[in-house]
């Protein structure tokens, strides 16, 4: 349909309020915005915005319900899943067998929400019974560099805060070993790993891998493994990243699943 003048309504384009500006349709038709169009363009982009944060926040808060409001089959579910994604194989099809690679969760903390790391401490002292005689207690006989307890972290900064909440596991006789590459070379872990009694190890996943098969760090009295489930800025956890998952599975394929399934994992 045309007016007198010949122009088609085509020609006109006026945008409803409330709806984002479409630029090119304004550039086509060579009007300028108008300073109450630049307004509702900019509270457009800021409703999307907190929209997409909204959508990241719901979708990191559904992942830690489904690792943490669930129980050591749940997690070792999860765990599988994880596992063929990387390497496009099973790891096992029965997943009954569960409590031979993932430790009992203790039920209280089992249906809840989410962890948070002052909940750390509490939590491995409910998961180990005797953390007093596993973890804080050493004799001159033994073994160097062979913690019962490991804390795999995504990354450095993550596991140097979980290293501060841990002070009551700490002594200046038996320190947390902390294994990761963030201002530490890896000279410095052989040496102090080689002169030091560890019961509990905090780190990466790569920097771990890279000292146990350097020989450095053992798993000869390793019992117990936490995997930290702490959700990164793109609402993914140490598993579903691409490298650390490489590196824990690399971890848990060479050093962690031996034979006799004494290692146990568990999710927190």
């Amino acid at each position: 349909m045309s007016n007198e003048g010949g122009d088609s309504l085509d020609d006109f384009y006026i945008p409803l309020k409330g709806d984002a500006v479409d630029l090119e349709k304004l550039a086509r038709h060579k009007r300028p915005l108008t300073e109450e169009e630049i307004k509702e363009n900019k509270k457009a982009k800021r409703r999307k915005l907190k929209e997409k944060i909204r959508e990241k926040a719901q979708k990191k808060a559904k992942t830690e319900e489904s690792l943490l409001q669930q129980g050591s089959k749940g997690q070792f579910q999860y765990f599988c899943d994880k596992y063929f994604n990387h390497f496009g194989k099973h790891f096992t099809k029965n997943t009954d067998n569960y409590y031979d690679y993932f430790t009992e969760v203790p039920k209280r903390w089992t249906g809840v929400a989410s962890h948070e790391l002052k909940d750390l401490v509490p939590f491995i002292k409910d998961l180990i019974p005797k953390w007093r005689d596993s973890l804080c207690r050493t004799t001159q006989t033994d073994p160097k560099g062979t913690p019962r307890l490991m804390i795999v972290s995504p990354a450095a900064l993550r596991a140097a805060e979980v290293v501060r909440t841990m002070k009551e596991f700490t002594s200046p006789k038996l320190p947390i070993m902390k294994v990761f590459a963030k201002h530490v070379k890896i000279e410095e872990h052989h040496e102090k790993l080689s002169n030091s009694v560890v019961r509990i190890c905090v780190g990466t996943p790569n920097r771990m891998l890279k000292l146990l098969e350097d020989g450095s760090l053992s798993v000869a009295e390793l019992k117990w493994v936490i995997i930290d489930g702490f959700i990164n800025a793109k609402n993914l956890n140490l598993l579903e990243t691409k490298d650390t998952g490489d590196d824990f599975f690399k971890l848990f394929e060479n050093h962690f699943n031996v034979g006799d399934c004494s290692i146990k994992l568990c999710f927190f």
